[in-house]
């Protein structure tokens, strides 16, 4: 008995050695498409362009929002006409920036892995630069609210530091070339996630700032 366990032994460690870290490397890959899943269908969801409740268009486009009732109507309504662009604007400026959160997400995922020498440095970097594409497109569209709404900006919308973030570390090979990378990995770790923060932060704000516009467009009689 104690020959057929010694020479499982060798199988055992096969097991152990590359079946743990498959099997954790699948969940992982997995984890991650699920979260991409569920940005995507968050994204492409119906909502109310004043108070982003779910609603069910017409195949025209047009639609009632049941909880706030809003209808296309109001977009003609010279008192509303106004507030109802721009919190149209703003809630698209909100879409692109919770697609780059949703990136940004990703990268700090991406980031604290690396830490430990799991995943491609590429994957966080891509992420990087897909979160700025999508917060300088959202800042964009908030151009011509800038003078009419101060409270933009107040907001803490991420800067040039992802960007930047995305040019740092290098991937590494063996136990030394991790821990000689690891001071430098921890820092790129810690930027990102004071910009996931910060993004968070802007998109609250940018969402209280719409919300205000919804309940002034609402109190027109």
């Amino acid at each position: 008995m104690d020959w057929l366990c010694f020479s499982c032994l060798p199988i055992t460690l096969f097991v152990v050695a590359i079946g743990l870290p498959t099997t954790a490397y699948i969940g992982w890959a997995g984890y991650l498409w699920s979260r991409r899943r569920t940005m995507r269908a968050q994204i492409l969801r119906e909502a109310c362009a004043v108070c982003d409740a779910p609603v069910r268009e017409a195949t025209d486009g047009t639609y009632v929002c049941g909880n706030c009732g809003f209808d296309m109507g109001w977009r003609d309504d010279p008192a509303r006409k106004a507030k109802v662009e721009d919190i149209r604007e703003i809630r698209m400026a909100l879409s692109e920036l919770e697609q780059g959160i949703g990136e940004l997400e990703l990268a700090v995922l991406y980031a604290k892995a690396n830490i430990w020498g799991v995943g491609q440095t590429d994957l966080k970097y891509r992420s990087c630069e897909n979160a700025e594409q999508h917060f300088l497109s959202g800042l964009s569209m908030l151009d011509r609210l800038a003078l009419r709404y101060p409270r933009l900006a107040e907001l803490p919308f991420p800067g040039e530091r992802i960007g930047e973030l995305s040019m740092s570390g290098a991937d590494v090979n063996g136990i030394l070339g991790l821990v000689l990378a690891a001071g430098v990995r921890r820092k790129v770790r810690d930027g990102l996630i004071a910009a996931l923060a910060d993004s968070r932060a802007a998109y609250f704000g940018l969402e209280a700032i719409a919300a205000d516009l919804g309940d002034e467009v609402q109190s027109i009689a």
